[in-house]
């Protein structure tokens, strides 16, 4: 039953995997000065597997995270410009205005 346990431990599939993760303190302190100014957008950019989850996971609790915007080769300008405007429609109160 320990061994199960440990495993979770090491082999999590959310959150910050305390006992994996690869602290590389440039980057690290990168994402901290970024979080500290209001109002950022943060891009994490690095081929698969590379730790931008998990560094997005060790500054940001489940509570505070906001739902990462995927980007791939295939995502085009428009596509990302709708999925953002969606996304503050959300956060956001407009009121319309007829002329």
């Amino acid at each position: 039953m320990l061994e199960a346990s440990l495993a979770e431990k090491v082999f999590v599939m959310t959150g910050y995997p305390e006992y994996t993760y690869v602290e590389r303190e440039e980057i690290d302190i990168t994402m901290q000065t970024a979080l500290r100014d209001k109002g950022t957008h943060i891009y994490l950019i690095g081929e698969s597997k590379s730790g931008k989850s998990s560094l997005w996971a060790k500054y940001l609790s489940l509570e505070e995270r906001l739902e990462p915007i995927i980007i791939t080769r295939q995502t085009t300008i428009e596509n990302l410009y709708n999925d953002i405007f969606k996304r503050l429609r959300s956060f956001m109160r407009f009121n319309a205005i007829q002329l």
